[in-house]
């Protein structure tokens, strides 16, 4: 038994060019695709492209039918000038024994900006937060944006004892 490959038609807004374009597109179909077919009809780079959809930035390496997009949905489409990234907020969750708490962050900080939060919000010095997200240990100068590639991820929070401290 053969699986059908939808097809459908999604339109893009481009609100800063106040034009709007309609693309056939298939559900299985990356998004890093669709922003391909935007540069050639806007002539912006795909790296400069932002596309949302309800409300949610979406990733290059999405598949079109995990995001919910449908026969006529619209993306809304806004561009990056600078050569620094977007600064999306965030809402993420630190988990610490049972305790769960929910921090705003951005995609371009670093581990180390993360645990500056943490401990304005717990008073943890940041030498004895241990963060772990996915069974990794992070390093203070790793980018939390490699990731955050789900909604509302959960970081684990341990700490470090004093008898840690001085070795």
């Amino acid at each position: 038994r053969k699986m059908r490959i939808h097809e459908f038609t999604i339109r893009v807004n481009a609100i800063e060019k106040r034009r709007e374009e309609t693309f056939q597109v298939f559900e299985f179909e990356e998004i890093q695709n669709v922003k391909m077919r935007i540069y050639q009809w806007l002539d912006i780079e795909p790296k400069r492209q932002i596309l949302e959809f309800s409300g949610r930035v979406l990733e290059n390496n999405q598949i079109i039918r995990d995001t919910n997009i449908g026969y006529g949905s619209c993306l809304i489409l806004l561009t990056n000038y600078s050569s620094q990234p977007i600064q999306y907020p965030l809402k993420i969750n630190i988990q610490r024994d049972f305790y769960i708490f929910e921090l705003t962050i951005y995609y371009s900080m670093t581990v180390l900006a993360l645990k500056d939060l943490i401990q304005q919000k717990l008073d943890i010095p940041n030498e004895n937060q241990v963060l772990c997200f996915c069974t990794c240990v992070l390093k203070n100068y790793d980018d939390l944006e490699k990731f955050l590639l789900v909604d509302h991820p959960t970081f684990h929070l341990g700490t470090l004892s004093s008898k840690f401290e001085s070795g």
